[in-house]
C-alpha cells in the first residue's frame, strides 16, 4: 500500500486543471451566476424606468426554462401525439422533434446586451448608411395603449429593416 506511482507531470497538470475547473463550478459559479443574474435585474429596472413599453418578466426567464415550459405546454403534447398518430411516427421521435423546434423558435434576451451595445449598434449603423428621421415613429407609438401588442412588418427585403427598427423603437420598447 505504500507503494509510489510514477505519473508524468502532463497527467498531473491536466488532472490539476479539471479539479480547478470542477471547484470552480461548484463553489464559484453559484455566486457568479447570482451576482450577474443581480446586475441584469438592476439594468432591467433601470431600462424600464425609461421605456414606454416595460420589459415583461417572461423575457427575463432563462432560455432553458422557456424551451421546457413551451415543450410541456398541455397543447403543445397533444399536437405532438396527434402528429404521431397521423403520421405514423414514434411518440418519442415526434417529441424530440418538437425539442429541436422549440430550441430554434425560443429566442434569448440579454437586456444589457440589447439595451447596452445593440441599440448603440444600429444607430450607428443606420447613420452611417442613410439619413433617418424618426418624428413620426415617436408621434405615432406614443398614440398606442401601452398595454397593447405592437407588430412591425416589414416590407422590404433587406436585413437592415431590423436594424432600423431596433433603433427607432430601442427606446420605447424590447422587440423580438
Amino acid at each position: 500500500m505504500g507503494a509510489t506511482v510514477e505519473l508524468p507531470v502532463w497527467v498531473l497538470v491536466v488532472v490539476l486543471v479539471l479539479a480547478t475547473v470542477a471547484a470552480l463550478d461548484r463553489v464559484i459559479g453559484p455566486g457568479l451566476r447570482w451576482v450577474l443574474r443581480r446586475r441584469m435585474e438592476r439594468v432591467v429596472a433601470r431600462v424600464n424606468a425609461r421605456l414606454h413599453r416595460k420589459i415583461e418578466p417572461f423575457r427575463l426567464a432563462r432560455r432553458k426554462d422557456m424551451i421546457v415550459r413551451l415543450i410541456y405546454d398541455p397543447r403543445v403534447i397533444e399536437a405532438v401525439a396527434e402528429h404521431a398518430a397521423q403520421t405514423g411516427v414514434p411518440g418519442e421521435v415526434a417529441f424530440a422533434r418538437a425539442q429541436s423546434y422549440a430550441r430554434e423558435i425560443v429566442p434569448g434576451f440579454s437586456a444589457s446586451v440589447y439595451f447596452g451595445f445593440a441599440i448603440n449598434a444600429a444607430r450607428g449603423l443606420s447613420r452611417a448608411l442613410y439619413r433617418v428621421r424618426i418624428g413620426k415613429v415617436d408621434q405615432a407609438l406614443g398614440q398606442i395603449d401601452p398595454r397593447a401588442t405592437v407588430i412591425f412588418v416589414m416590407n422590404h427585403r433587406s436585413n437592415m429593416d431590423y436594424v432600423l427598427v431596433t433603433w427607432l423603437v430601442g427606446g420605447r420598447a424590447a422587440i423580438s
